[in-house]
């Protein structure tokens, strides 16, 4: 009986270990990726700049207006989205993209599409 029991022990654990390896996997395989890719870390001084262009972006569109949120995805693109009815959306968008437009022009960022989008519709600029 002790032998059935010691034997379905070692036998969860192995069947643990395995799923956990191929879990991770994965993501050991991205990072591969990632740093072959000749990517800056994210500490660089290059990373720290872009993330503080997007703290004023952000600052200077919530002085003015307040149910904005502002990302940068990997397609090299600065999403910001408005919150709001299509009236709200239509009078702002082109005042939110000339302040974009603005900060960014000597920033990191001044490669980047803009695109500013209300509930997942994106009007690029």
């Amino acid at each position: 009986m002790f032998k059935k029991i010691l034997i379905s022990a070692v036998m969860l654990m192995l069947i643990g270990i395995t799923i956990f390896s191929l879990v991770n996997m994965p993501l050991k395989l991205n990072s591969a990726v990632e740093s072959k890719s000749g990517d800056e870390p994210l500490n660089s001084h290059g990373n720290k700049q872009m993330i503080n262009t997007l703290k004023v972006v952000n600052e200077k569109i919530q002085q003015k207006y307040q149910s904005v949120d502002v990302s940068i995805n990997s397609e090299k693109e600065l999403v910001i989205k408005v919150k709001g009815n299509n009236d709200y959306f239509n009078s702002v968008k082109n005042d939110i993209e000339s302040m974009v437009k603005n900060v960014i022009k000597s920033s990191p960022l001044k490669e980047n599409t803009i695109v500013v989008e209300k509930n997942g519709f994106p009007f690029q600029y």
